[in-house]
């Protein structure tokens, strides 16, 4: 069987039993509406990355020599950003800056042991200082653990993580098919399918939340994905192409941080009510 079915498959497996069990849950699971920078008002299960996550895993494993050495450490890799952002589902009670850690813990250890490096940008001075590797150790696991905090910021709407992450994956697949990138291409589409199974109940209805750890998840794997796909075809893939496609995560990390820096009302990693999809609702 396709990778991308099995993928796909036990995602929605997994979102399906949520959502029957919910009674037996919900205390624990639910995000209760009602808070200034929330918009819906019923409570809904916020665990969805359950779904996501056993999509990937489930992959992983069975194909596990199909994919390949770097696909199977990556899996290891997202734990920490992972499991931070589910027990803040669960629990309601772990801090921002707790979970921005364990994203860079998660990109620290992807630049360790799987070689998701940033090392060239084309910009001359940039990639001198990249060229040091303690500077491209912290650029890379504060770029990427930027982009996974990004998804989670854009996880307001039914839909909008995941049909951007769909975006995402569809292009990086595209992408990495035209430079021959078998494993940057099998990842891309794996991730696909695992979030078409989490849509079936997120979108339009939203009876499903990507949640904290499902978003960090997301958002982790395809940083790494556009790190991997610029680095290993670097004549045919530049590093401004892997930025644009991952545009609105980022540009929403750097635009919320600044705004409320300017506001001289909250830190910048306090959750409020004004990020882009919060002003065109």
């Amino acid at each position: 069987m396709d990778p991308s079915i099995i993928a796909f498959l036990v995602s929605a497996s997994v979102c399906l039993g949520i959502l029957l069990t919910e009674r037996w849950h919900h205390q624990a699971s639910h995000d209760f509406g009602g808070e200034r920078r929330k918009v819906h008002l019923e409570a809904v299960p916020r665990i969805g990355g359950l779904g996501l996550a056993a999509g990937i895993l489930a992959t992983t494993l069975v194909y596990r020599d199909f994919m390949g050495g770097i696909v199977n450490s990556l899996v290891l890799c997202a734990l920490p950003a992972f499991l931070a952002g589910f027990q803040e589902d669960i629990t309601k009670s772990v801090p921002p800056h707790i979970r921005l850690l364990a994203t860079v813990i998660s990109a620290a250890l992807a630049w360790a042991f799987v070689g998701v490096r940033i090392d060239h940008t084309a910009i001359a001075l940039l990639d001198w200082f990249l060229a040091w590797p303690v500077l491209g150790f912290i650029f890379t696991s504060l770029a990427v653990a930027s982009v996974a905090h990004g998804f989670n910021l854009i996880d307001g709407f039914n839909g909008l993580c995941g049909f951007t992450g769909l975006a995402v994956c569809g292009v990086f697949a595209f992408m990495a098919q035209g430079a021959g990138d078998q494993l940057v291409l099998a990842m891309s589409l794996v991730a696909f399918s695992a979030l078409l199974g989490f849509l079936l109940f997120n979108w339009p209805f939203g009876r499903l939340f990507l949640g904290d750890g499902g978003a960090y998840l997301l958002g982790f794997r395809l940083a790494c994905a556009g790190v991997l796909l610029a680095a290993r075809n670097p004549s045919s893939i530049s590093p401004f192409a892997v930025l644009l496609v991952l545009a609105f995560p980022a540009f929403e990390v750097l635009f919320s941080a600044l705004r409320r820096i300017r506001s001289g009302r909250r830190a910048a990693t306090s959750a409020d009510h004004g990020h882009l999809h919060h002003l065109i609702y």
